[in-house]
């Protein structure tokens, strides 16, 4: 397991975490602006994976985010917000 780690597996394992973590940013900037409730819902999805967040302080944040993402009054304000 280490080999991969270090050689190619290595830097495709990580640019695919560098992007997952870009998506998490712009899915939180677009959710704070009322915008992309489905990139802001992919956001938190992925957030919650533990790979993708150090030290499993994803987890409770993904959780949240996804409760108030499902609550029907955001879901109105994505909508307001959108037209």
């Amino acid at each position: 397991m280490q080999e991969f780690q270090q050689g190619a597996g290595g830097l495709v394992m990580n640019l695919l975490n560098l992007g997952l973590a870009v998506m998490v940013i712009v899915g939180a900037l677009r959710m704070k602006n009322l915008r992309s409730y489905g990139l802001a819902m992919a956001s938190s999805i992925v957030v919650i994976i533990p790979c993708v967040s150090c030290c499993l302080s994803g987890v409770p944040i993904g959780i949240w985010s996804l409760v108030v993402l499902l609550n029907a009054d955001v879901k109105a304000a994505f909508r307001q917000n959108a037209g």
